[in-house]
């Protein structure tokens, strides 16, 4: 039931309010994560924390984005960052 779902005064409530707050309700059921032992689940957590950033940093987390692009890209825009700071002060 939605109960497992939501907390027991947030069903109340949405029963109060007629047939939208139980459209509401059923929505989060049927939305709600996989319950497993009385707890949900959203996703199992990585094995090892420091891989999973190391993973998101060079873009081979699977996660989809811009993947090693945007190291490469952040690298070089902090050398031209760098070689204008230093062309300036040469100049000034």
């Amino acid at each position: 039931s939605a109960q497992s779902a939501l907390p027991a005064p947030v069903v109340k409530r949405l029963d109060h309010a007629g047939s939208v707050g139980q459209s509401a309700a059923a929505l989060a059921l049927a939305t709600a994560p996989v319950l497993s032992r009385h707890k949900r689940v959203a996703s199992a957590p990585p094995a090892a924390p420091g891989a999973a950033v190391l993973g998101s940093l060079t873009g081979v987390s699977g996660a989809g984005g811009m993947g090693v692009f945007l190291p490469l890209f952040l690298a070089v825009t902090l050398v031209a960052v760098t070689a204008a700071g230093i062309a300036r002060r040469r100049r000034g």
